[in-house]
């Protein structure tokens, strides 16, 4: 039983090697993103799809975001907020 699974690795890894390298197309600095599904929306809230996530971060910043060296909220878009409770800014 060992002797077969060890035939199938070698003969995938000979087929692998065999094969020709992939390249990608360029095609004049266009970058080429498939999907599962179309996108809707671009706001997450409409679409919560992953996809809608990736490319909302890429085009709508938010108000604060997070310092992961310092442990703190560091302004982004906000110039200035304050603490109203343990749960709300102003």
């Amino acid at each position: 039983m060992q002797g077969k699974r060890l035939a199938t690795m070698l003969a995938t890894c000979m087929l692998a090697c065999a094969a020709g390298a992939a390249y990608a197309q360029k095609a004049k600095n266009t970058l080429r993103i498939g999907l599962v599904e179309p996108i809707s929306s671009m706001i997450l809230y409409d679409g919560p799809n992953p996809e809608v996530g990736m490319f909302s971060r890429g085009l709508f910043d938010p108000l604060l975001c997070f310092d992961n060296r310092t442990g703190k909220f560091a302004p982004n878009l906000a110039s200035s907020w304050k603490w109203l409770d343990d749960q709300s800014w102003s």
